[in-house]
């Protein structure tokens, strides 16, 4: 007898369904529990797709087993046919049946306020340091966003323009449906770095005034380093030993555009001190950049140098 069948026939009474479930998974794991995971649970097909795949909680099983399953969807209010459903955690954190294509619209837009979200904290966190650099991001005018597509900010110091920057964020999740490569952490990165030079290009095509964008990292696997191999091409080893694994991203679409940006700022999740990476392809820009930031030429991360 699988757990879910004890359940409905009324044993285990006071206790959570959702950590009797834990204990079974974790016993089977073990090697204690003989047969499938399914057995073990005594989960139906349907049961298993609303657990494994959606993370339906046991106790909604039970409660689904004993009172039959909703035939309508919780989103919509519709039918709900035999194949077409999902199961989605609302905002107040209940869960409910629905169908599929409510499940997918509610969470791309849960999935774009999320975004939303984190953008606007990661404008704050950029503009928050550069405040500390005794600099001042000005955002644009609602009427200059609507002219074109500009960058995020306007950077001065001591109330004179000296250059400009764009903020993006870097969310691994946000990009799985737009890439196909299995990892589409370089691509996301390129994708980026394309997009904005040509925001940033919208203000400043001459490069009469310093080009900065600010990267802010939201995930763990990812580092500064990926950020580096996709403007070198190359992967460096705890050798220092160079393997020119990434230039089909490093020379595609951002060959020449990568230039264009002075300095590149890279955020991690958390942190409020980013770390720098300096283009000195051109020896005037580097130095204005380094000056901008306060530190030395000689002692920077710069990017034509690895």
């Amino acid at each position: 007898m699988g757990l879910l069948d004890a359940l409905e026939k009324g044993l285990y009474r006071g206790e959570d369904p959702d950590a009797l479930a834990e204990g079974v998974v974790r016993q089977w794991h073990a090697g204690n529990i003989p047969g499938t995971l399914d057995e073990a649970l005594g989960l139906t097909l349907d049961e298993d797709k609303a657990w494994g795949s959606f993370g339906a909680r046991f106790r909604l099983l039970l409660e689904w087993r004993l009172r039959g399953w909703p035939s309508t969807c919780g989103v919509c209010g519709k039918p709900i046919g035999e194949e077409d459903w999902a199961v989605f955690r609302k905002d107040d954190g209940s869960q409910v049946r629905t169908h599929l294509s409510c499940w997918l619209s509610e969470t791309d837009r849960r999935k774009a306020a999320e975004v939303a979200r984190l953008s606007n904290a990661d404008e704050d966190l950029v503009a928050k340091f550069f405040r500390q650099a005794g600099l001042v991001a000005v955002r644009f005018s609602k009427e200059q966003m609507r002219a074109g597509s500009t960058p995020d900010f306007s950077v001065l110091r001591n109330g004179s323009s000296v250059g400009f920057c764009e903020v993006k964020s870097f969310i691994p999740w946000e990009d799985f449906d737009t890439f196909e490569a299995d990892d589409p952490t370089f691509d996301s990165l390129s994708d980026r770095i394309h997009k904005a030079v040509s925001q940033l290009d919208s203000v400043n095509p001459d490069l009469t005034q310093l080009s900065i964008l600010a990267i802010v990292n939201h995930e763990d696997a990812v580092n500064w380093l990926d950020l580096r191999s996709v403007l070198t091409g190359d992967f460096i080893s705890e050798r220092a030993e160079r393997y020119p694994i990434y230039v089909d991203v490093s020379q595609g679409r951002i060959r020449a555009e990568k230039w264009r940006i002075d300095l590149y700022l890279w955020f991690d999740q958390g942190k409020s001190r980013p770390f720098m990476l300096f283009n000195n392809s051109d020896e005037l820009r580097f130095r204005r950049a380094c000056d901008l930031m306060g530190v030395n030429p000689v002692e920077v991360r710069s990017v034509a140098a690895f």
